[in-house]
């Protein structure tokens, strides 16, 4: 007996030094791991937050950002739901909250706070949605963004540029944290602090990967701790940017046969039956696993192979997933006349010609950096913005329509000038040189 109460002593003494049975302090309440994301029109903005101990009526408040500027204050919805680590699987109870900011006047800077009445974050300010009629549209591309210095080098760049309002959006496309849920969902709280000084300026949109689906019990956390255009569990959505239309898409929901996969596809049907081409020539659909992307067979056997640091591997997707995905969906986008397909999943850099029923397309003219009437969608691999897990070797065996490939730590940007011409550039995390350049004419 005497054991058994020395050992709960020393267990309430060790909980008690982890600060569970210290007074609550404002500081629990302070908000954290913010970020931003463009809402279901031009004139509002989603905001998400959490905080380290639940408090009651979140809001935020935001103005124009110059003196006197009158304050909005709206009240948010607080999130819960339960953590499913799908290595420890400890059920942990997670919750987060959601604000949205209507009312913006065009290309105008806000200033902006959330919180409640226990405790408020610093002042941010973002750029609401501009017209684009001065300059195109900058939009970042990048995908498999994990936590650790393997993404130091990409984000200490984007703040820079996030700093600056250099970009107009950031998508990543799948692969967040390695993994949300991980490490009882402080893996995803890591992530997102991470990702704040950049993500609380710059809208951070995004698509579900693979380690937000079903292989890894990640689907709470994509549903919960991201707040996408629509209301379909951020699983698909688009918006215009200027001459660009863009779709975001899940991947996860077509190779797991998901029952919503049907509803995606009528939407996402209807979404390009209904797009303007007089109005956003441009159209460019974003989703995960990429429907072409070429292998190394020497080392496509297993999903790691072992080595120094992280790991090197061609995963096995691009001759797996990757004709199922093109199964469901490359009739529907070459029909609409889709330009250009944003793909990550392989962590590595490749862009591919344009390419149909598994084999090129003919254009009207085709140079290695320039490409006039495409015959169908031409596909870009980026996912190379840094990550602990793996990193595909460059394709020895690359697909005859693979005109690039670069194991380069990048990001890309994408900007249509008018309606004839958008210029996609690979650029290098360290340095913003350019790796590699396609512009696409009409």
């Amino acid at each position: 007996m005497l054991e058994v109460t020395a050992m709960l002593f020393f267990l309430l003494v060790a909980v008690s030094v982890q600060g569970a049975f210290l007074p609550v302090t404002s500081t629990s309440y302070v908000p954290e791991q913010i970020h931003l994301s463009y809402a279901e029109t031009p004139d509002s903005m989603y905001v998400v937050w959490t905080t380290p101990t639940a408090t009651a009526q979140p809001y935020v408040t935001y103005s124009l950002n110059k003196s006197g500027a009158p304050t909005t204050t709206v009240q948010a919805t607080t999130r819960t739901f339960t953590n499913d680590d799908w290595d420890i699987a400890p059920n942990t109870a997670l919750m987060n909250y959601c604000a949205k900011m209507t009312g913006l006047q065009t290309g105008q800077l806000y200033k902006y706070q959330v919180g409640s009445s226990k405790g408020m974050s610093a002042s941010f300010v973002f750029r609401a949605l501009r017209d684009f009629t001065s300059s195109p549209a900058k939009l970042v591309f990048y995908g498999d963004l994990g936590v650790g210095p393997e993404q130091t080098l990409t984000l200490a760049t984007l703040k820079t540029q996030a700093s600056a309002y250099a970009y107009d959006a950031i998508f990543q496309i799948g692969d967040y944290a390695y993994n949300m849920n991980s490490n009882a969902g402080a893996t995803g709280d890591e992530f997102f602090r991470d990702i704040q000084p950049v993500a609380s300026i710059l809208p951070y949109m995004g698509v579900q990967g693979n380690h937000e689906g079903p292989d890894y019990s990640g689907t709470p956390h994509w549903v919960n701790r991201f707040k996408m255009p629509g209301d379909n569990n951020n699983m698909w959505y688009s918006m215009d940017f200027g001459l660009v239309h863009v779709i975001g898409l899940s991947t996860e929901l077509t190779y797991f046969n998901d029952p919503q996969q049907a509803v995606q596809y009528s939407a996402i049907q209807a979404d390009l039956e209904a797009v303007d081409r007089s109005r956003t020539p441009w159209v460019v659909a974003t989703f995960h696993r990429p429907m072409y992307c070429s292998i190394n067979p020497s080392n496509d056997e297993d999903y790691y192979e072992d080595g120094p640091g992280p790991f090197t591997t061609r995963i096995k997707d691009c001759t797996i997933s990757a004709p199922l995905i093109r199964k469901v969906w490359e009739d529907l986008l070459y029909k609409y006349k889709v330009d250009i397909l944003m793909n990550a999943h392989v962590h590595t850099y490749e862009r591919l010609n344009p390419a149909y029923n598994n084999q090129a397309a003919s254009n009207a003219y085709t140079s290695l950096h320039l490409i006039k009437g495409a015959g169908a969608p031409l596909t870009i691999v980026t996912g190379m913005a840094g990550q602990a897990e793996s990193y595909a070797t460059l394709s020895s065996t690359p697909l005859p329509w693979s005109v690039a490939q670069s194991n380069e730590k990048g990001f890309g940007l994408l900007q249509a000038y008018n309606s004839s011409a958008i210029l996609y550039q690979q650029l290098s995390s360290s340095d913003l040189s350019v790796l590699d350049y396609l512009w696409l004419f009409k």
